[in-house]
């Protein structure tokens, strides 16, 4: 369900499907659909590993980031420019980019393009900026939930596509509407997992402009520069 929401994600963009490039430095994770081969077995050519841009300090049982190898950066970009008509996606497990080494690497790929003097845009997918906020319909107990903050997500709303749910910009400003009560609030790009498809709900942070801008920020889905 991941790769086909955004697949469509990235059609309605005019992109084609995009390149998968994973820069863990070992694919002996818990998440089964990402353990070993098993990423690699369902996108088959649409994937590659790249373990030399993996962190040397998790394999090593260390705190920090260390690249394994930084030049291979440059093989990174060279697979964004070699077909402008399909984005890269470069991905590790962890959740959030901003204490993660895949932000390193996205620096790496820049001074790379800096050099090379091509053009590229690093950020954290699904990209883009927040735009309008969103009304979304709940449940009075839902709406109960999220204003004592102890619920992270919702199901994706009928009225809105997966692909469109997939490609909600970090910290997109919503509403949460229940009859006439309300709560404002911020959400993120849908998530998937055993349990179906979710949009990703947080509901400690105050669905404001500049709360959006501070979110974005804080947990590094800004572009980098």
């Amino acid at each position: 369900m991941l790769v086909k929401a955004i697949d469509e994600a990235e059609s309605q963009r005019g992109f084609e499907p995009p390149l998968w490039v994973d820069v863990r430095i070992s694919r002996s994770v818990r998440a089964a659909g990402f353990r070993d081969r098993r990423f690699e077995d369902l996108l088959e050519s649409r994937y590659e590993w790249m373990p030399d841009l993996g962190n040397k300090r998790v394999e090593e049982g260390l705190r920090g980031i260390e690249i394994k190898k930084p030049a291979a950066a440059q093989e990174l970009l060279q697979r964004a420019l070699d077909r402008p008509t399909r984005r890269v996606i470069f991905f590790c497990s962890c959740k959030y980019p901003v204490f993660c080494h895949r932000k390193v690497v996205g620096q790496l790929v820049l001074k790379c393009a800096k050099d090379r003097k091509a053009q590229v845009t690093v950020i954290e997918w699904p990209g883009e900026e927040p735009g309008a906020a969103l009304t979304i319909e709940v449940s009075p107990a839902t709406l109960r939930q999220l204003e004592r903050r102890n619920k992270r997500s919702i199901p994706i709303p009928s009225s809105m596509a997966v692909g469109d749910a997939a490609a909600l910009p970090w910290g997109t400003m919503a509403t949460m509407q229940a009859g006439e009560e309300h709560a404002h609030v911020l959400v993120g790009p849908a998530s998937f997992n055993g349990a179906g498809s979710h949009l990703r709900v947080f509901p400690e942070e105050s669905g404001t402009r500049a709360n959006s801008q501070t979110f974005r920020a804080v947990h590094g889905f800004a572009r980098l520069r």
